[in-house]
């Protein structure tokens, strides 16, 4: 990945999400890689490292359109649908007028699966699908537990997290049948794989 600069490239209209208007600004890099970040009225964003606890889509620009390649939600803003209002924000085109998006990168985060699902995505591989358990209100870790319901991917294609921290925790299945209640369809997503409209 280039360790190049983050220039600002342009200001997007803004979002509303539950009666908070957040400002949106492209910033990007010379190898495509984009981000917009979201920020309440009076915010700025730091000059360096804004990263961090920052609301965010990432995505890469292609010649034939848009690659989105992730996001984040800052703690103040999550729950009530934020991510998905976000992908909404999107996928309408609103960071980057009239450009098509062309499918997702490599999704390794079962949230972010769950709310692509939610706004109409599907995955171009379903080797790999596991169950979002409920989470615990005792749980501060914010790392979601997961049930796997099928793993025949690619094993080179599991990421299960970053230098940031793990994308999920898997949980047997002895331990599923006894603390978790059954689920949802909503809550079973396909992980390891690209989505796509």
């Amino acid at each position: 990945m280039s360790a190049s600069k983050e220039v600002f490239i342009h200001d997007s209209p803004p979002l509303s999400l539950d009666g908070v208007e957040l400002s949106a600004t492209v910033y990007g890099h010379a190898d495509g890689r984009r981000h917009v970040y979201f920020t309440e009225q009076g915010q700025t964003l730091p000059d360096t490292n804004r990263q961090g606890d920052t609301t965010r889509i990432g995505y890469r620009l292609y010649d034939e359109g848009a690659m989105f390649l992730g996001m984040m939600v800052s703690r103040g803003l999550r729950g009530h649908h934020a991510g998905e209002r976000l992908l909404e924000y999107f996928f309408e085109g609103a960071a980057e007028e009239d450009v098509p998006l062309i499918e997702t990168a490599h999704i390794h985060k079962p949230l972010i699966a769950k709310e692509l699902k939610r706004v109409g995505l599907r995955p171009l591989d379903e080797s790999f699908v596991a169950e979002i358990l409920p989470r615990s209100s005792s749980d501060e870790t914010h790392v979601p537990k997961i049930h796997v319901l099928e793993a025949a991917c690619d094993p080179e294609l599991v990421v299960q997290g970053s230098e940031a921290g793990k994308f999920y925790e898997v949980i047997p299945p002895v331990e599923v049948e006894r603390f978790y209640p059954l689920t949802t369809e909503d809550n079973i997503v396909a992980l390891h794989t690209r989505y796509s409209l």
